[in-house]
């Protein structure tokens, strides 16, 4: 069978043609011909400066550049008609390595080559021949060094690969990657059990562009949203028990580089309690009164996040004159239980309770009475999500 020349040219100066490789078994996806495979591409592809030749140009990384190869048809019988849309993959491994192992940085593109319709026979001779155009983009961190670049063609579960030389060889060395720098985040309690979280990072390498996860310390991690512009990272998450969790955040660049865990971006937060309100005779809705020299109960209960009860705890009560005129007309007269010394709640086996005494005041004018008037109590705990406030009135 006689076979035509399929010349192809990468870049200026570049005429080498080399084979490919076949599928398994005795079909190519692209022709019957088991000795040469119907793909072939310039050899000894390069990166070239017209001013150094054989020479990566510094300048050039990350500039994408173009390629062709040709498609070519056998007579022999096809396994494929007009129009089908072919897969296109690429990629590079170290040419010194056994493994090939792929490197990150070097990629190919497009994604798909659809066979053409009607196929033209550019040379006259018993092939017919499709060239098509791929890319190559070297990445700023790629290393010098000599590549091997895979170019695959595939449909369905036949394919057709080929190799050729990418030769990365700039005369200075690549940029250097500098780890981004994140802060420690500042957390925001929003529940019991919620949260979220914001923090600045660094990263003096410009342009770059950056994701973001952050770990929640209870197995679970999220993305974090990242604002390039303010360089800021936010995210938010609901515990399932309470504990103590450590929160790390992760910021990576585009080229890989990621901040450097245990030194940024971590802090420690501890899930929140929550309280009730004041249970009676306190009213929730501000109308309690109370006659002068009597003791008021101040009772409630805190559950944490989960909803476990907690009873380990002793919340702090503080006292504040709010107005010197009471409000409403009906008065409770208290009770007759001891009043507490101090200004600290205690657990009693059923709530956490404070007996406050207006007639030994612990809080305004110390040892005397307090007046008719409006009072705020207010209830709190560093561990609570949110104080607890209520108001009553004094009258005589």
């Amino acid at each position: 069978m006689k076979r035509t020349k399929a010349a192809v040219a990468f870049l200026a100066g570049m005429a080498m043609l080399a084979s490919l490789g076949n599928v398994a078994g005795a079909d190519n996806i692209l022709g019957t011909d088991g000795a040469t495979s119907p793909i072939k591409v310039g050899n000894a592809l390069q990166y070239e400066d017209a001013a150094s030749p054989g020479a990566f140009a510094c300048s050039a990384r990350g500039t994408a550049v173009t390629g062709s190869a040709t498609l070519v048809r056998s007579n022999g019988g096809d396994v494929f008609t007009a129009g089908d849309v072919l897969d296109l993959t690429g990629r590079a491994y170290l040419t010194s390595d056994a493994t090939q192992a792929t490197v990150a940085g070097i990629t190919i593109t497009p994604a798909t080559v659809t066979v053409p319709s009607p196929w033209t026979d550019a040379t006259g001779g018993d092939a017919e021949e499709h060239p098509f155009t791929f890319s190559t983009n070297v990445a700023s961190t790629v290393p010098n060094g000599a590549y091997t670049a895979v170019l695959v063609l595939a449909k369905g579960s036949l394919s057709v690969d080929g190799t050729f030389d990418v030769n990365v060889t700039c005369t200075s060395a690549p940029p250097t990657n500098t780890r981004p720098v994140v802060a420690a985040p500042t957390v925001t309690t929003t529940s019991a059990c919620g949260v979220s979280i914001s923090t600045t990072f660094t990263d003096p390498d410009a342009g770059q562009t950056h994701t973001s996860s952050i770990n929640w310390g209870d197995t679970s991690s999220s993305a974090g949203t990242v604002d390039e512009t303010a360089k800021t990272v936010t995210g938010s998450h609901s515990y399932a028990t309470a504990g103590t969790y450590n929160i790390t955040v992760s910021v990576t660049d585009d080229s890989g580089a990621a901040n450097a865990t245990g030194t940024s971006g971590e802090t420690s937060y501890t899930t929140k309690n929550t309280a009730s309100a004041l249970a009676s005779p306190i009213k929730a809705d501000g109308t309690s009164n109370f006659k002068v020299n009597s003791s008021i109960p101040l009772k409630l209960t805190v559950t944490a996040c989960g909803g476990a009860l907690v009873t380990d705890l002793t919340p702090t009560v503080s006292l504040a004159k709010t107005d010197s005129v009471p409000d409403g007309t009906d008065t409770t007269a208290g009770t007759a239980d001891t009043a507490t010394n101090g200004k600290l709640m205690w657990w009693n086996g059923e709530t956490y309770i404070y007996v406050l005494s207006t007639k030994n005041s612990q809080f305004i004018n110390t040892g005397a009475s307090l007046t008719t008037g409006t009072y705020r109590v207010t209830v709190s705990d560093a561990s609570f999500v949110a104080p607890v406030t209520a108001q009553f009135d004094l009258k005589k």
